[in-house]
């Protein structure tokens, strides 16, 4: 993770150049670290992973090893079985809540921060795709798709809707959904973070804003 103090938890690579890049944007990048479960020593990265190294990441803070840590998850649905939004906040909540993070509050609109009883820095918590919705990351790209590009957002969903034979999941179509526009642009195939490489995001939307605020009110 190199020697940076500041830590954001995300749940695996493929999100981590993303997040890369919003710290980049964010004017942060040269501050905090980004990396999944496996950086930091677990043997598997995920969702449930990551909330589980939220108690090893506060040790950091207690000692000094880290000056701030704020995690990214996806809600994911209750639908397919997954947690959902509040299940996932809750989740978050009581992993961090025997080590003195016992007062979460809103910021910028609606990301998390916990507060510590004793004095450690704020812990920052965003749940995508919006700290309200179930979902995922894709959810969030697709919705912040630039108004010039809505077409060919839309041209890609109906493709995904015609699909006679669906190897993916049904709560996954979001995902094929948000390649399939990705794999479509002038460099095809970038993964997400070609989203904000090709400037395909409008950040004047939320929650793009509100998710750049809270990077800023976590890391600043």
């Amino acid at each position: 993770m190199g020697s940076k103090k500041k830590q954001l938890l995300v749940e695996g690579t493929a999100d981590q150049r993303f997040f890369e890049l919003c710290l980049q944007r964010a004017q942060l990048a040269n501050q905090v670290a980004v990396g999944p479960p496996r950086d930091h020593g677990a043997k598997r990265d995920g969702k449930g992973n990551a909330i589980s190294l939220l108690p090893t990441m506060i040790e950091q803070l207690n000692d000094g090893n880290c000056e701030r840590v704020a995690i990214v998850v996806d809600a994911d649905k209750v639908s397919s079985g997954g947690l959902g939004y509040q299940q996932t906040f809750q989740q978050v909540k009581a992993a961090v809540h025997d080590h003195g993070f016992t007062n979460p509050y809103r910021v910028a609109e609606c990301g998390f921060l916990f507060k510590h009883n004793d004095g450690l820095p704020e812990l920052g918590l965003w749940i995508m795709p919006d700290n309200l919705s179930d979902g995922l990351l894709e959810d969030f790209v697709i919705k912040l798709a630039q108004h010039k590009d809505q077409d060919l957002l839309e041209e890609a969903r109906a493709a995904v809707a015609k699909i006679k034979t669906q190897k993916f999941k049904p709560h996954h179509r979001s995902k094929a959904e948000a390649a399939t526009w990705l794999a479509w642009q002038e460099i095809p195939c970038l993964g997400l973070h070609g989203a904000l490489s090709d400037n395909l995001i409008d950040w004047s939307k939320p929650p793009a804003k509100p998710f750049e605020d809270w990077l800023k009110a976590v890391f600043s």
